[in-house]
């Protein structure tokens, strides 16, 4: 095929468009024949795909690799514009499958219906900020209860997963597509993916492997993690997620009043690395709010300052620690 051009693309929604439509080639071309003994999976992404996608890629700012965004944020459509709830599931059809299946599209059709639903719940986010920095203890409880039905909503929505997406026909059909080039050695990627015509544009010999090796792609695929509504929960609300085996710092109850009695506000632990590093997989946008929310949101401060009634209450639990 000809490398495709570019220069025609000019709205964001083109070349959004553009990148879903390259992503889904590129994942078929390097996945779509493994499995068969004499056809492993491709190491090389031909130029024809390689070159227009890390062009539209820089020019999202997105890693040139299937993403949430790419298959779930941008690949639907409204099937009935005149539904009274347009944005419903049932309301919403995929563009594009790996697999043509109802499967995978009902696959990301529930995270693309959640992304809509829990969109209501951002709302509520900036309003409850806005009540913290002017101590309006009204709204800011007013905020947190439609945060909780915004994502009462979303798990209604995500219940609905198995009444069209068999796990079978996910797991054997649809996941190896979405999966990246990185830690893939067992499925036949031990370097990566070489980006024709981008990471090979100088000549190589015997003596230069390893420079050749060096520029071989790695990077993680499609996930769940790479939505910012989830992120966006966890960072309003103070919720840390950690490693297995790893709690984190806590904190015993006495510790946690007296913090609260001297108005100091408690140092949060690390978070988890693999989320944060999911975001280098969001458009830039969406990263760039998170990070501003992460820099700005003190809503789990402000309750356990301005209600410690509520902490001395959770008195001896079953678990003592209070994580804060």
């Amino acid at each position: 095929m000809p490398v495709l051009d570019t220069s025609k693309l000019t709205s964001e929604a083109e070349y959004q468009r553009a990148f879903t439509i390259l992503g889904f080639m590129a994942h078929a071309f390097v996945w779509g024949r493994n499995g068969a003994a004499s056809e492993p999976a491709s190491e090389f992404l031909p130029a024809s795909i390689s070159i227009p996608w890390v062009t539209v890629a820089d020019y999202l700012q997105l890693n040139p690799v299937i993403c949430c965004a790419a298959v779930c944020h941008w690949n639907w459509q409204i099937l009935d514009e005149h539904a009274e709830d347009p944005m419903n599931i049932d309301n919403l059809g995929t563009i594009h499958t790996f697999s043509g299946s109802m499967d995978e599209s009902w696959f990301y059709l529930v995270t693309t219906a959640i992304e809509a639903r829990g969109a209501r719940g951002l709302n509520a986010i900036l309003s409850a900020i806005s009540g913290v920095e002017n101590n309006n203890t009204k709204l800011v409880t007013h905020s947190l209860n439609a945060i909780a039905q915004s994502l009462n909503e979303a798990n209604h929505i995500l219940e609905r997963m198995y009444e069209r997406c068999d796990p079978y026909v996910f797991y054997w059909k649809i996941r190896e597509f979405l999966a990246g080039w990185e830690n893939m050695a067992e499925a036949g990627l031990p370097y990566g993916v070489l980006y024709e015509g981008v990471d090979d544009t100088d000549t190589f010999s015997l003596d230069n492997w390893q420079s050749l090796i060096r520029r071989f792609r790695k990077y993680a695929g499609g996930s769940a993690a790479q939505t910012p509504l989830l992120q966006a929960f966890d960072i309003a609300l103070g919720i840390k997620h950690y490693p297995t085996g790893h709690l984190g710092k806590q904190s015993t109850v006495a510790e946690a009043r007296n913090r609260l009695r001297d108005q100091g506000v408690p140092e949060p632990p690390p978070a988890n690395s693999y989320l944060v590093r999911m975001r280098d997989y969001m458009p830039s946008g969406h990263r760039r709010f998170l990070e501003d929310l992460a820099a700005t949101c003190r809503i789990r401060e402000y309750v356990l300052l301005s209600c410690p009634d509520t902490l001395m209450h959770m008195g001896d639990a079953a678990d003592p620690r209070v994580a804060l």
